[in-house]
């Protein structure tokens, strides 16, 4: 069980090397708050202290999980992009990055934009795949980037190819998002746990208007670059009409390039799972619009 907020980078590289990888030592920066951050070589699947030399310009995803998510969860993910020739970045927040924004989230957020920013990762072009409470996350990242006034954020914009939103949360979606996350959905437990959320929040203005603000971030899409949006009627964390009302937002800001894939039956962060072929057939239209792979399927680079 991880004990804070992990950064998890994973190298291009077989199923099974990521897989493999769990079992080897590592070796662990000591960051903020419990902060881990690691990397895996494509070349043998250990957990080192660097991405692999010669890939210094390929494309890299940047996974923000869900709370909650597991490393081996997540993993799943970072072989989806293995497969296309991308390495993999991965968040997986926990409970305090959302409920503590100014104590956790912002360090987590600044320990993810040094990780892009590093010398392995800084001529990479991006792709943004992000999940559930990832959405607050982005938009915590895009607001400490902004507000650092130093051209950051233009910086990584310019980098960014694509976004990908599997099930984001907005702000009204938080306390059931949370309690979800820990305890079943609709339960005495998880009922009382979202009553005792929405009663926080509602005592700590300064917390509501962190998420006020990453909302408008998210909102104001900054980046405008592809994307693909994936819901699902059978969610019951996620509103298909809110998402879609923020990718109607989005096309009303010049971006044309929003795609809509809504499902019937899969539940939260669950629709790879469900319904695979179409999962990664989508995924496979916005790498290739962009550029990032080639029509085979493999990494353009």
């Amino acid at each position: 069980m991880l004990t804070g907020s992990a950064l998890r980078i994973a190298s291009r590289g077989a199923r099974g090397h990521a897989r493999s990888a769990l079992g080897h030592s590592r070796s662990v920066y000591t960051l903020p708050h419990d902060f881990q951050l690691f990397y895996c070589s494509a070349e043998d699947g250990k957990i080192t202290k660097s991405l692999p030399d010669g890939r210094e310009r390929a494309p890299l995803t940047v996974l923000l999980g869900w709370v909650g998510a597991r490393e081996k969860t997540m993993l799943k993910y970072c072989a989806l992009h293995h497969a296309r020739g991308l390495d993999c970045v991965f968040l997986l927040p926990v409970w305090r990055d959302v409920l503590w924004p100014t104590e956790r989230a912002r360090p987590t957020m600044a320990a993810l934009a040094a990780a892009l920013a590093a010398d392995e990762a800084k001529a990479r072009p991006l792709v943004i795949h992000g999940f559930s409470m990832g959405a607050y996350m982005s938009g915590m990242l895009a607001d400490n980037l902004m507000s650092a006034a130093d051209g950051r954020f233009e910086q990584l914009r310019e980098r960014v190819t694509c976004e990908i939103w599997d099930s984001p949360v907005d702000l009204d979606g938080v306390p059931f998002g949370v309690s979800s996350s820990a305890l079943r959905a609709g339960s005495p437990a998880q009922r009382a746990a979202q009553w005792a959320i929405e009663t926080y929040l509602a005592s700590r203005p300064k917390v509501m208007a962190e998420y006020r603000c990453s909302s408008g971030h998210f909102w104001a899409n900054r980046l405008r670059r592809p994307s693909l949006w994936i819901t699902s009627h059978g969610d019951t964390v996620t509103s298909v009409a809110d998402c879609a009302a923020v990718c109607a937002a989005w096309r009303a800001q010049g971006n044309d390039a929003v795609e809509e894939l809504v499902f019937d039956e899969s539940v939260h962060v669950s629709h790879l799972m469900k319904y695979p072929e179409e999962y990664e057939n989508a995924l496979d239209r916005t790498l290739r619009a962009v550029g990032v792979v080639d029509e085979d399927g493999g990494g353009s680079n």
